[in-house]
């Protein structure tokens, strides 16, 4: 009998009709696209009263609720110390967690327990070869759009819980410990697909 492989998720914030969303990531730290490259940031990253996070008040001016992870335009993964804390507890390894301060709407502070995930490394994740997919044209190797994703099992070691794929940077998976984890704990403020046979969107 073939051994059962396991089940990988993509990890997505969800968005709540009263939840709030951010906006950019902090000023005076690095960019935007730097937090998708899997690389240290903690160095160059600003101490947490400027580390600031905004509320979305041009898109989402009446969604202020705070759930355990938040959604944001730059598409960085915030959590708070909830999950923070499970995440130690599981052991998974090689994250850094950028902390942030949170302002509302009118730009008064609301939370400082909060914080962005940066998975360090990536992982060989996709069968490029048997995949459906489109290349970004900006970014070489990086894929832009995939409408099937097939797993490359062999290419992924066993301590790997949340990480980025090496060919699609910008995405989070999580194993399914993971999901059990946090389904378990009652964590709110995410939704997953399935990787396996995945066509991209969210929903």
């Amino acid at each position: 009998m073939s051994e059962e492989k396991t089940i990988y998720w993509a990890l997505f914030p969800r968005m709540y009709k009263d939840g709030a969303v951010l906006s950019a990531v902090p000023d005076g730290g690095p960019k935007a696209y730097k937090y998708r490259h899997g690389k240290p940031l903690l160095r160059n990253y600003p101490a947490l009263a400027q580390a600031v996070m905004l509320f979305d008040s041009i898109n989402y001016p009446s969604h202020s609720k705070l759930y355990d992870i938040l959604p944001a335009m730059d598409s960085v993964l915030v959590v708070n110390d909830k999950v923070k804390e499970l995440f130690t507890s599981l052991k998974l390894d090689s994250i850094e967690y950028l902390p942030v301060q949170l302002w509302d709407h009118q730009e008064v502070p609301v939370s400082d327990n909060y914080y962005i995930v940066n998975p360090l490394g990536n992982i060989d994740f996709i069968d490029m070869a048997r995949s459906d997919y489109v290349l970004n044209p900006l970014v070489e190797g990086q894929v832009d759009d995939i409408d099937e994703l097939v797993i490359n099992y062999d290419n992924i070691p066993s301590h790997a819980k949340l990480f980025r794929a090496s060919t699609m940077m910008s995405q989070l998976f999580i194993s399914d410990d993971v999901r059990v984890a946090l389904e378990k704990a009652d964590i709110k403020g995410f939704h997953l697909m399935k990787a396996e046979g995945w066509d991209g969107l969210d929903f």
